[in-house]
């Protein structure tokens, strides 16, 4: 295994000599059967060598592996006592300042069937009881029918209006009567979260490239609110431990939710008993209805699921019931181009009780290939933006939109016509683009100012993943996958037109010097150079990468 030290920088230099492992304490004094053992392994081996050395064969055996559970011990505690080449220890910060960290106990329970769910399924009975008597009337149907003619008519009569100040538009009756016949169960908590998402900017959870360490970045370069990576529900739900960990929470996330996918309501249901009994640090939960992902949509999730709006709505009101925190929901304007039904499922989601709902401006199938219709997402925000404020004055519905903003002048264009922004592959490409847009300027950001994110990336990837050979290759791969996005960027500073648009297929440049050329590379070698200088040393002979999104292609999922 390389070994490494921390440099001043917040990188990791390779180091020839000097670290050394110390062998734990309770190694030392216990006197097991398995240490003694080992202790007659050590010396046979050394008579071994002994043997060969007279005999002029200086060849070592294969090494034996390690007895019983010293072996997993030693695994385990082996980066946690490095020292360097002045003795003193090295501070690995594995996961100290992070939250919704799973106890063993829940996880026995999970994995082995046994926790208790006696809360979920009586929601879920009670919700699937009323969602099957509104649906079972024909009554019920033929004025949800009517109801469809007229949210036509209300999108209609909403593009025809100006940018002045807009009507209040009430629920429909079908909506309404939904609502007024809802009874909530005893188990719906007496006291709920509120988030004020107004003028927040929020960053998209992705898959892959938003991880901790890379939500850890943007922090420090102004976003509000962060998400996990999605989840999926049943993995949750069976205890995998991979899947728990998208849940995790670095401290200096403020505002931060997670983001679920599933396709039935029973486990949907249960996972929100789980994360409120379970996840106290975490601040809303979102819906995933927006993924386009055929592996996901087959099996219902994603945006399989806004085609099911029974099912969709039996998951939304029975995971209101139970928890005590924002639900939220994220969705796309439909699934072909020539269908779109987001305008249609808006006033009935809001009539569940979901607290924001952000629209992505393409459908299913146009996957990330055209433009975002954000005059279609504006539209839709109309049709319930107007929704009255409770009490404490936090509006019912906040309405957010997502896609293709890039630089603040797409935000300043798109702000009005909704109360908060989702800012997606634009963070990926560039995550200053939140400092951009707080400072309303398009920031000449330096070849070395882009270095010391890389390398406080790497940083913050080894305090995630730990410095030793498997942390420092997890930080290299998720480094490589965050540099197959970011090396889109064109400085602003050599553009003739500014601003440029996020699909703009940019000629080839030469940079202002030797840095900014290698960072507009689209070679994965030179990606793993980047990887090499900002601190993670040369990767191994035979190592290979290959980006997961296939972001040089401009038809990035993310």
């Amino acid at each position: 295994m390389e070994e490494h030290k921390q440099d001043n920088n917040g990188g990791v230099t390779p180091i020839a000599k000097g670290v050394a492992y110390i062998k734990p304490e309770y190694l030392v004094s216990s006197k097991s059967k398995t240490e003694e053992l080992d202790n007659v392994d050590d010396a046979k081996e050394e008579k071994g060598a002994n043997k060969r050395v007279a005999e002029g064969n200086s060849e070592e055996p294969p090494k034996k592996k390690a007895r019983g559970q010293n072996k997993d011990r030693y695994q385990k505690n082996k980066t946690s006592n490095l020292k360097n080449t002045d003795g003193e220890k090295i501070d690995l910060g594995h996961q100290k300042d992070e939250k919704n960290k799973i106890s063993h106990d829940v996880l026995k329970q999970l994995r082995g069937k046994k926790y208790d769910f006696k809360k979920a399924e009586e929601v879920l009975k009670h919700v699937a009881q009323h969602i099957e008597k509104t649906s079972g009337d024909a009554k019920s149907k033929q004025n949800e029918a009517n109801q469809l003619e007229k949210l036509k008519q209300r999108l209609a009569q909403a593009s025809k209006q100006s940018s002045g100040e807009q009507q209040v538009e009430q629920p429909s009756e079908v909506v309404q009567k939904i609502e007024n016949s809802y009874v909530e169960t005893k188990y719906k908590p007496k006291e709920v979260k509120r988030i004020d998402f107004s003028g927040k900017l929020y960053m998209a959870p992705l898959t892959t490239v938003g991880n901790l360490p890379f939500r850890r970045l943007c922090k420090g370069l102004g976003v509000d609110v962060t998400c996990g990576e999605m989840a999926v529900a049943s993995n949750l739900i069976k205890g995998q431990v991979g899947e728990l960990s998208l849940l995790r929470r670095h401290a200096s996330e403020d505002l931060f939710g997670v983001q679920i996918a599933g396709a039935h309501q029973d486990i949907m249901i249960k996972l929100a008993q789980l994360i409120d009994e379970q996840f106290p640090d975490i601040d809303f939960v979102d819906i995933n209805c927006g993924c386009p992902v055929d592996l996901i949509c087959s099996k219902g999730m994603g945006s399989g699921l806004m085609e099911r709006r029974n099912k969709m709505q039996s998951i939304v009101r029975g995971m209101k019931e139970i928890l005590r925190i924002p639900l939220t929901l994220k969705m796309r304007t439909g699934i072909k181009q020539d269908n779109l039904f987001a305008h249609k499922l808006f006033p009935e989601i809001q009539s569940w009780g979901i607290n924001a709902l952000t629209l992505h401006g393409r459908t299913k199938q146009q996957r990330y290939t055209k433009e975002a219709d954000w005059e279609y997402i504006e539209k839709c925000s109309k049709l319930v933006r107007q929704s009255t404020a409770d009490q404490d004055g936090y509006k019912k519905i906040y309405t957010l939109g997502n896609g293709d903003i890039y630089n603040y002048t797409d935000y300043q264009k798109n702000i009005p016509g909704v109360d908060a922004i989702m800012i997606g592959r634009g963070a990926l490409i560039k995550p200053w683009i939140f400092t951009e847009i707080k400072q309303e300027r398009h920031w000449d950001i330096s070849a070395s100012e882009r270095m010391d994110l890389l390398k406080d990336f790497c940083k913050f990837g080894m305090d995630h993943y730990g410095s030793d050979e498997y942390g420092i290759q997890t930080t290299r791969r998720y480094l490589l996958e965050w540099i197959s996005f970011t090396h889109r960027y064109v400085p602003v500073g050599l553009l003739e037109r500014v601003p440029m648009a996020i699909n703009e297929r940019p000629q080839r440049f030469m940079g202002r010097n030797d840095l900014e050329t290698l960072m507009a590379s689209g070679d994965v070698r030179d990606w793993i150079t980047l990887s090499e200088m900002a601190g993670l040393g040369p990767v191994v002979s035979d190592f290979q990468f290959v980006p997961k999104h296939k972001s040089n292609s401009y038809e990035a999922e993310g």
